[in-house]
């Protein structure tokens, strides 16, 4: 499905080269080297020769394998919070997921789905995402049956940043282990046991910067990685599980109108949302 983007601009302040993904060290999120803020403690320590091998493949595995499941929790508000489940191919760089925001007591307030394609391409990069009153909105201007609205990546969106740096988790390449053993902004936690999807996992806790992994300590897999995303006050937890291709489909033109084509009705639905 090819969508009209009329209303993109230069929304990137830099762009990985190609679409190959980010490497460890880098902040997917902005698009440049992470500058660590966290000081080095002595529970961090040097990577031994092992952790610095784990470390350097985790990207390039998430690539190789092709694509995850995953579960991101994101301090969004001070109220509510936001859950997004979904699955990201890092393969053709589409994703798609349910974003579910919850309040603190634990009541639901409202669930949308979404599909995303290309986040780290200014020109091409898309969401498609339902939102409330649209497909009655639309039916009252004689089309019906339409169920998403596609935008463009907004820069100024913490949500898009997250999608983003999902996508980012992943490099055609893998990195020099010795160089990385050398790089003061690495460190090792040792090994710990998390909960992956409810089931204990081994897993070796890693350090670049201010991001975090954890890999499966059994195959070197990432299952988790926290980080700092700008314009979230707390780090974002992302969960990765069951690894492998996956197929995802877009919705259809049919039931898919650009956002450009309906400002007046676009603006009026996302601003009852807020």
């Amino acid at each position: 499905m090819k969508l009209r983007t009329p209303i993109i601009s230069v929304l990137l302040l830099a762009v990985l080269a190609g679409c190959g993904g980010s490497k460890v060290g880098e902040d997917p999120a902005e698009g440049a080297v992470v500058e660590s803020i966290v000081p080095t403690t002595a529970e961090a320590k040097k990577l031994t020769v092992n952790d610095a091998t784990v470390l350097s493949r985790l990207l390039f595995l998430n690539n190789d394998l092709g694509g995850s499941s995953f579960r991101i929790d994101v301090p969004f508000g001070l109220q509510s919070s936001i859950v997004l489940e979904g699955e990201h191919d890092w393969k053709t760089h589409v994703g798609k997921g349910t974003a579910i925001v919850v309040a603190d007591d634990g009541k639901e307030l409202n669930r949308s789905d979404l599909f995303w394609m290309n986040m780290y391409d200014p020109k091409s990069g898309f969401v498609v995402t339902t939102l409330d009153g649209l497909t009655e909105g639309m039916a009252a201007k004689g089309r019906k049956g339409v169920k998403f609205v596609a935008r463009p990546f907004n820069e100024q969106s913490p949500f898009d940043r997250l999608i983003r740096y999902v996508d980012g988790l992943s490099s055609t390449q893998a990195e020099n282990p010795l160089l990385l053993r050398q790089n003061e902004k690495t460190g090792s936690f040792g090994t710990e046991e998390i909960e992956v999807a409810g089931k204990p996992v081994s897993a070796i806790k890693l350090r670049f910067g201010q991001q975090t992994f954890w890999a499966d300590s059994k195959n070197g897999r990432m299952v988790r990685a926290q980080a700092p995303l700008a314009g979230l006050e707390k780090e974002t937890v992302i969960t990765l599980l069951d690894h492998g291709a996956k197929t995802i489909v877009l919705p259809p033109k049919t039931d898919v109108v650009d956002a450009a084509e309906i400002p007046d009705l676009y603006r009026e639905l996302t601003t009852k949302q807020k």
